[in-house]
């Protein structure tokens, strides 16, 4: 107190970092740490893959197709021949010119 007025406290001006609250239990913020680690990875989208022997079934269905379709039914090459490979996790659309909307709205 200063001829009978009480004196104001000021703050020491630091750095920002010294104004940030700091969590004050080290596990605690290594978990919240790891569960948004953990939260980003298993939120990405991993586009699933084809297998090999699925390749190799695709593969041959349009050699024999380009062999004897015209044999079957003429001209039936000039039609297209979409294939959709329906596995147990998804499914493959392959050779469509133009997927609808709702096959569009699936693939997300």
């Amino acid at each position: 107190m200063i001829f009978g007025r009480p004196t104001e406290r000021h703050l020491s001006r630091g750095t920002a970092s010294n104004c940030v609250p700091r969590a004050s239990n080290p596990p605690m913020r290594l978990l919240i740490t790891f569960s948004l680690i953990t939260t980003a990875a298993l939120a990405q989208n991993i586009a699933p893959q084809l297998t090999a022997d699925d390749a190799v079934r695709i593969r041959e269905f349009y050699r024999l197709a380009d062999q004897i379709q015209n044999q079957i039914w003429p001209d039936w090459s000039r039609t297209p021949a979409p294939l959709l490979l329906v596995t147990p996790d998804t499914e493959f659309l392959t050779h469509h010119t133009e997927p609808t909307q709702s096959l569009r709205e699936s693939r997300r």
